[in-house]
């Protein structure tokens, strides 16, 4: 399961995860490190993602400053 620290402090939020193509492979609205969270399955078609390095998106707003932190992860199985 991926955490992202202090992601409740900005429960209106949006987390993409796209494959090194650019192909969106998880999106979700409010991602809360307890009922949205992302464990290494796609939630586009539901199948468990191959071992490899992912990008990800997150938005969030601070204040009413929209914050983009993008970066990579490494799924290992």
């Amino acid at each position: 399961m991926l955490e992202i620290t202090n992601i409740g402090n900005y429960p209106e939020n949006t987390f993409r995860i796209m494959n090194r193509a650019g192909a969106l492979v998880y999106n979700v609205k409010g991602y809360d490190n307890v009922s949205r969270v992302f464990d290494g399955q796609s939630n586009i078609n539901g199948k468990l993602l191959q071992a490899g390095t992912y990008f990800y998106q997150l938005e969030y707003s601070d204040k009413g400053k929209l914050i983009r932190k993008t970066g990579y992860i490494l799924l290992k199985y």
